[in-house]
C-alpha cells in the first residue's frame, strides 16, 4: 500500500517556498514554525512517510513539511496530509503568485487528486476513485486524451485514472516525475 501527498511549485526558489510554508504553519499553529535546514544529512530520496513519520498526518492539516528541488523547473513540498482543500498549497500559490500543482494519491484504493492553482485560484481539478468525482476546469495544453487508461482485457469497460495514468498526466503536462523523490537534492524541513 502506498500513499502520496505533495505539491509542486513552478519556477520559485526552495528558500522562498520554505519561507511561505513556515509562515502558513506559524499562522495555523500559533507557534514559531522554523526552517530547520537540511534534514540531518538526509537526501531527499530518503524521505518517506515510513522513515519520517513526523511528516505524516493523514487526517489533519500539515504540521511539518519537506521542501525539495525536484527539477530545474519545480520545487516539491512533501506534506503528508490528505486534508482538503489544501490550504497550504493555496497559501503558497497566493503568496508567491505561482502555479502550484497539488497531488494526492492512494494506490490501494486507486484514489487520486490533482488540483492546479495559479496565483491562488484553482483552475483545474481532477479527482478519481473508481469513477470521476471531479473533473473541472479547462483542460490544460498537452493533457492526455483520454485521461484514463483503458485495459485491453476489458475494452467495453470505462477507463481508470489510476497510478500509471496520473504519472503519465504529470509527466506529459508538467514534466514532473510523480510519486518520487529526487535522489541528489537536500531536503529542507519546515515545522
Amino acid at each position: 500500500m502506498g500513499s502520496w501527498a505533495a505539491f509542486y511549485v513552478e519556477d520559485i526558489s526552495e528558500e522562498r517556498v520554505a519561507e511561505a510554508c513556515a509562515t502558513w504553519l506559524r499562522d495555523q499553529r500559533g507557534l514559531w514554525a522554523r526552517l530547520t535546514g537540511r534534514a540531518i544529512g538526509q537526501r531527499a530520496g530518503e524521505l518517506s512517510e515510513a522513515e519520517n513519520w513526523t511528516l505524516w498526518n493523514p487526517g489533519g492539516r500539515p504540521r511539518r513539511v519537506a521542501v525539495v528541488r525536484h527539477s530545474p523547473r519545480w520545487v516539491m513540498v512533501f506534506y503528508g496530509s490528505f486534508y482538503e482543500p489544501n490550504e497550504l498549497a493555496v497559501h503558497v500559490s497566493t503568496e508567491l503568485g505561482a502555479r502550484v500543482v497539488d497531488t494526492q494519491g492512494q494506490n490501494t484504493s486507486d484514489a487520486y487528486l490533482i488540483a492546479i492553482h495559479d496565483a491562488g485560484q484553482r483552475t483545474r481539478t481532477l479527482e478519481f476513485c473508481e469513477e470521476w468525482i471531479t473533473n473541472e476546469g479547462t483542460p490544460l495544453p498537452d493533457e492526455p486524451v483520454p485521461l484514463e487508461t483503458t485495459f485491453s482485457d476489458e475494452p467495453d469497460e470505462p477507463g481508470w485514472f489510476h497510478e500509471e495514468a496520473v504519472q503519465r498526466y504529470m509527466d506529459q503536462v508538467f514534466g514532473i516525475r510523480w510519486w518520487s523523490f529526487p535522489e541528489a537534492s537536500e531536503a529542507v524541513l519546515v515545522g
